[in-house]
């Protein structure tokens, strides 16, 4: 496969596998409610992660 390369040592044990491009052959794009749900949870999980610092350094 172009987008996989196998490497081996001098005895072919496989020592790294290197991945090409291939989220873009498997992604699939996301609607726009997708994305803006997407987006939704993600200022969510910033702001709890805002307020434990808050708390934690009692700021």
């Amino acid at each position: 496969m172009e987008d996989i390369k196998v490497g081996t040592d001098n005895v072919d044990n496989i020592i790294c596998l290197s991945f090409y491009s291939v989220s873009n052959r498997i992604a699939k794009e996301l609607s726009l409610k997708e994305k803006a749900n997407h987006e939704k949870k993600l200022k969510e999980k910033l702001f709890d992660w805002y307020k434990l610092i808050i708390h934690e350094y009692n700021m």
